[in-house]
């Protein structure tokens, strides 16, 4: 069975969820307004879905589009912080997914 990790980048103010390959199942891997202790609208709605798993880091780097930043996955060792959730229940995250660009776009 492939699992996946969702890694959560925003392009031109949509939100481009790219799954992973990886080891893991139904975890979210988020990056700037949308941690923790920012007062984004978005926060509010992944706190519900979500559990925080704590901080993170994922090969990456980010550049800037103006409004938004673009998370792009790198090989080298290039890191961009953030922070790791699981969702509540796994059955509901392409549900939740799809909700969470809805918002964002």
């Amino acid at each position: 069975m492939v699992r996946k990790k969702f890694f959560v980048s925003w392009l031109t103010g949509n939100p481009k969820i790219s799954a992973m390959n990886d080891q893991t199942n139904g975890q979210l891997f988020v990056y700037g307004t949308l941690r923790s202790g920012f007062q984004n609208p978005a926060y509010s709605y992944i706190s519900r879905y979500f559990t925080l798993v704590g901080a993170a880091k994922v090969k990456g780097r980010l550049y800037d589009l103006g409004d938004y930043p673009a998370a792009i996955p790198v090989e080298e060792e290039h890191f961009i912080v953030g922070e790791l959730y699981k969702i509540n229940h796994p059955d509901e995250l392409p549900w939740a997914l799809h909700s969470l660009m809805i918002m964002k776009g």
